[in-house]
């Protein structure tokens, strides 16, 4: 029995979030005694991830250097004797592989979720410090392993892609959504797509705003569903005041009911900057729904242009507006694309499938640094 630690800032709602929770909810407990720490607060799928059984610890950490809460964390990792720590996401990979190289931890395994495009000089230095001394750097995709190889400089044998993934058979079953159409004062005739994502600089949602402008005369159907909340909100709320199409969109907020989101909707968009492996790409998927995005970090590895997905280059607001429009334009409105993308997902991006490579490369990590 591996004991396994896994540390992130929270398992509140997000795309590495929820992988998170699918994976220690499938990880096999005969082989595997996983634990979470979450720096900051549990979040609501850390929640359920202790009522699954799963010991979780929140450190509560306060601002950006918090000595308190990294004494408590090295404390955990003395206490617990863990075979495998995993990190995931910036702070989680610096504090948790700190933490665990001071106190000895053989296997450090982080797992990288983004092309990281902010990342400056120094964060790039401080990960080939901590990459000399990690076991092992799991890539979500090989967009992402390609960024930490050649523009961070980590050894190519240390990353392994091994995809985020979901579970199908969670978007086979979704009760009624029409009550969905009375709550966002929406019309049966309004063609819905779904933006689901963090309100932040990374997910590009100007970009959308100015497109949904565009289509405002000749696509007067479209409604966008703005699924999620961050920094940018009041800034994109502002945004689509000065355009005049505050009627063509919905603030949502933060959503548990996403399968019920996607079955509603028509599609999804996504128009990212930059990205890893976008889950809410690979749920659109699972829910029989067309997909229009960027071509950022590995979502390209994912929806397949023209077959899928419509692709479109990052900040393109033309042809963000024209991709919209062709969906709109399709005799079947996309759901071919959409059953299409089930397959793929069906195939190759079931969590329990990727939760025995990810469960293999811990053994063989261990084995090889006993």
């Amino acid at each position: 029995m591996k004991k396994v630690l896994f540390i992130i800032w929270s398992l509140e709602r997000g795309g590495a979030e929820r992988f998170l929770a699918g994976l220690l909810h499938h990880l096999d407990r005969t082989k595997f005694q996983p634990t979470l720490c979450c720096l900051n607060w549990k979040g609501q799928w850390g929640e359920d991830v202790e009522r699954a059984g799963i010991p979780v610890i929140a450190l509560n950490k306060k601002g950006k250097v918090d000595l308190k809460a990294f004494r408590q964390l090295k404390r955990i990792f003395r206490e617990g004797q863990f075979d495998i720590v995993n990190t995931h996401l910036w702070l989680a990979d610096t504090m948790g592989r700190l933490a665990a190289i001071q106190t000895g931890v053989k296997t450090i395994v982080s797992t990288a979720q983004n092309v990281d495009i902010w990342k400056k000089g120094w964060h790039k230095q401080v990960d080939r410090w901590f990459g000399r001394r990690t076991q092992a750097v799991i890539a979500v995709s090989k967009a992402v392993k390609k960024y930490y190889h050649e523009d961070v400089g980590l050894p190519e044998d240390k990353i392994h892609v091994i995809p985020n993934a979901i579970d199908p058979e969670t978007y086979n079953h979704v009760e009624s959504v029409e009550h969905l159409y009375e709550e966002f004062n929406l019309d049966k005739d309004n063609f819905v797509l779904a933006c689901i994502g963090r309100l932040n600089m990374q997910k590009g949602h100007q970009y959308l705003i100015q497109a949904v402008a565009r289509l405002k005369d000749s696509h007067p159907r479209l409604r966008i569903l703005i699924v999620g909340k961050g920094e940018t909100q009041a800034e994109m709320e502002q945004l689509s005041h000065t355009l005049n199409i505050t009627d063509r969109l919905r603030f949502v907020g933060h959503r548990s009911d996403i399968a019920a989101i996607l079955q509603f909707s028509h599609g999804l968009i996504l128009p990212s900057i930059f990205e890893g492996l976008p889950l809410c790409v690979l749920e659109a998927m699972a829910a029989s729904r067309p997909v229009i995005a960027t071509d950022v970090g590995g979502t390209a590895e994912l929806a397949i242009d023209q077959e899928t997905a419509f692709i479109v280059p990052p900040r393109d607001v033309d042809q963000l507006a024209q991709a919209i429009a062709k969906l709109m334009d399709l005799p079947d409105h996309g759901q071919g694309m959409g059953q299409r993308g089930r397959k793929v997902v069906e195939s190759n991006f079931s969590i329990q499938a990727i939760t025995r490579q990810t469960e293999e490369l811990f053994t063989t990590l261990v084995e090889n640094h006993q």
